[in-house]
């Protein structure tokens, strides 16, 4: 059997993103964490030939 190995990459977070925070009321960590599962869905859209929608749709779930 083969396994796929699996890669992690660091993104560099805009230092605005405390400001959006701020004005959207919710912590920097909860916004951080919603902007890599948004990564994370557009990458399984990517790879999947899915649309957006559709990988935040299954994402939902």
């Amino acid at each position: 059997m083969t396994t796929k190995a699996v890669t992690t990459v660091k993104i560099p977070i805009q230092m605005e993103i405390e400001e959006i925070a701020k004005k959207k009321g919710v912590s920097v960590e909860k916004l951080i964490t919603s902007l890599e599962n948004l990564l994370l869905l557009e990458a399984i859209a990517i790879d999947s030939e899915l649309s957006i929608e559709d990988a935040i749709t299954i994402g939902k779930r």
